[in-house]
């Protein structure tokens, strides 16, 4: 009878173990890094650091952190991704500043927020379906607001001011001067300088022009949003992988646990996905080197002559068909 009450409190003593350790780990399932990735930059790409005015080279496979911001030069095209989830074009004399709102939430690994703002040029957004509903995906240029769970669409800041906003997939939610508009696939939203007044939103809707929808922009990056969604579907990003080895059987008695001493529903469901990763095969981890310092030396400016946008002259107000 002392031999077996032996037994069973050693094993008890175990599972206490293996849960402290598998709560560490997995906690830190749930709240990963910060993940933003520069995974193409052609020609000239730079970028820029938080409260700096220094602009450096930027390479592909460089991280970014929220509050820098990136620009491409007259023969410069750009890819973010973000967490994974996400992916953000840049066309050729574009700058955009990830702010500082971009975030991944602690206690649910799955509720993300990205922040976009658009100084000039075109940028061009896929954005897979947020699983979490506070979940968001953000671009905007002044008080004009772009935001999205889940949709293709093109943001345009013209040299005047305006802003063109085209919705290649599902639905955009655009809101401007205390207006609010759902904006449909297939369709555009044109809109003037923010010193000009709109009084109804609606009035700047129009169908996408023909020739907008044929130009090389608009569909290498329809082309691209299906590779990014084939490559998201065929499983996490090398980014998120993270090596650990398979547990045995207390191991999982012990999440468990862990799971059932957990009263939000919520981050019961979180751990579990977490614990189902920490018990999958382990897979290797990509380490990704710092930047180099900012070195505080004059820069060469960019070519600036060029259009910012390259996309031809609307009227801001036609009348929705």
């Amino acid at each position: 009878m002392k031999t077996r009450i032996i037994i069973i409190a050693v094993l008890v003593a175990l599972v206490v173990i293996a849960l402290i350790g598998l709560r560490s780990a997995a906690r830190a399932k749930i709240t990963p890094p910060l993940v933003v990735r520069l995974t193409e930059a052609r020609g000239t790409v730079e970028r820029r650091a938080p409260d700096s005015f220094v602009w450096r080279p930027a390479r592909a496979g460089a991280l970014f952190s929220p509050g820098e911001s990136i620009r491409t030069g007259a023969d410069g095209r750009a890819t973010i991704v973000f967490f994974g989830r996400a992916e953000a074009r840049l066309d050729k004399n574009t700058e955009i500043e990830i702010s500082k709102e971009t975030s991944v939430t602690a206690g649910n690994r799955r509720r993300q927020v990205v922040r976009l703002e658009a100084v000039k040029g075109r940028v061009w957004s896929r954005v897979l379906k947020f699983l979490d509903k506070n979940s968001r995906y953000e671009v905007f240029h002044s008080t004009t607001v772009a935001t999205v769970r889940g949709t293709a669409f093109n943001f345009a800041v013209e040299e005047s001011g305006g802003v063109n906003i085209d919705v290649a997939e599902s639905v955009v939610t655009v809101a401007r001067a205390g207006q609010e508009l759902a904006l449909s696939e297939n369709y555009r939203l044109s809109l003037p300088p923010e010193d000009v007044v709109i009084p109804n939103l609606d009035e700047a809707v129009s169908p996408i022009p023909e020739e907008v929808q044929k130009e090389e922009w608009f569909t290498e990056n329809e082309r691209a949003d299906a590779q990014f969604e084939t490559e998201a579907a065929a499983g996490q990003p090398a980014e998120e992988a993270t090596a650990v080895g398979v547990m045995g059987t207390l191991s999982e008695v012990g999440a468990a646990v862990d799971i059932a001493l957990t009263a939000d529903s919520s981050e019961q469901a979180a751990l579990k996905n977490a614990y189902d990763t920490l018990f999958a095969a382990p897979t290797a981890a990509t380490v990704d080197e710092p930047p180099p310092p900012v070195v505080n030396e004059p820069t060469t400016p960019l070519d600036t002559s060029a259009s910012a946008t390259g996309s031809a002259a609307t009227n801001p107000l036609i009348a929705p068909q």
